[in-house]
Parts: C-alpha cells; structure tokens; sequence
C-alpha cells in the first residue's frame, strides 16, 4: 500500500473518532428538537433519548441477555419450533408499521407498539439462536436481519418524519429548522 493511501485511511478513521462524540447526541435521539417530536424523546437532565429505541432496544437487551444466561428461560422455549418463535416476532415488529400510518396515536399506544417492536426482535434473535446455524452463519443472518430493519425502519421514519416536518412552520425546510440545529452544528465543526 502505497505511503499517501496509508494516510488517507489514517486520516479518515481519525475523522470519524474525532465526529463520533459530536455525533452520540443524534444517535441517542435522532427527532428533532422540537414540539411535534416533545413525545418522542426522553429527558434525563441534559441528555435527550429517543423513547421509541430505549423502549425497543432494552427489551431486546433484555430478553437476548436473559435467554443466554437464564437456562430457565431457555427451558421456556424449548417446546417451540425456531421458525414459530421467528413467526411471532415478525408479526409483533409489524406493529411498527402502524407507527407510520397512524401517527396521532396517544403516547401510551405508541409505547405499546415500541415494546411490540423490541420483544419482536427479541423472539426473532432467539429463534435465529435456536436455529444452530453456527458462529458466521448466526452473525450474517443476524447482520442481514439488522440492516433490513434498518433499512425498513430508516424509510418508515424519515417518511413520518417528513409529513411532520411538512406541516411545521418551517414547512419542511431543514435548513431553518431550529430543532434541527444539532446537525448544521455538526457540519460546521
């Protein structure tokens, strides 16, 4: 590798550890600072946290955590095939898609659909475990399950995000939208 792409790597994974705390406040909630998404978030002092992912991805820390180590809990499960247990956390994380379509839902209803979504993905990581794929093929399909969601979720939520944004004062426009200053900050920096 010649001297000049050495630097260039080094430069750019420096780039990204330097941004990566400037980046943690979006990642830990990535709404808006604004009244439509007040809901949305949780405030503990400073620090501002998407209520949707600290409801989904607790429960799935939760349930994942507690399979592997509680053989009790994996007692629970036994009687089930992987590919039931995979079935029901699909149909539980389809709650999400109501999210999207019904977006005037009370907070307690939308709470209920986060907790859908995370036992959802939990009993879909469980049921993948219990299919004994092995080491690289657990990962992969885990990989491949983490990306679609992602993928799926991202649109889902940029497309509520963008009807909601639409309807604010700014009329969607992103650049003198005071709650998303976080990010114009970022991209000065």
């Amino acid at each position: 590798m010649a001297r000049t792409e050495k630097k260039k790597e080094v430069s750019l994974f420096s780039d990204i550890f330097h941004a990566f705390p400037k980046l943690v406040p979006l990642i830990l909630s990535h709404h808006p600072d604004c009244e439509p998404y007040r809901k949305d978030v949780i405030r503990i002092g400073k620090l501002r946290l998407c209520r949707g992912c600290t409801i989904s991805y607790s429960l799935v820390l939760i349930l994942v955590v507690s399979y592997i180590l509680l053989p009790l809990l994996r007692g629970l499960f036994e009687p089930f095939s992987p590919v039931l247990i995979i079935g029901v956390g699909v149909v539980l994380g389809l709650f999400q898609v109501l999210r999207g379509v019904y977006r005037k839902m009370s907070i307690i209803w939308r709470s209920l659909v986060k907790v859908a979504l995370g036992s959802g993905i939990g009993l879909i990581l469980i049921g993948i475990f219990r299919l004994e794929l092995g080491y690289w093929a657990t990962f992969w399909t885990i990989m491949g399950l983490f990306i679609v969601y992602g993928l799926v979720g991202g649109a889902l939520r940029l497309f509520y995000m963008k009807r909601t944004c639409d309807e604010c004062e700014f009329g969607g426009n992103l650049e003198n939208c005071p709650g998303l200053s976080i990010i114009r900050e970022l991209d000065r920096k």
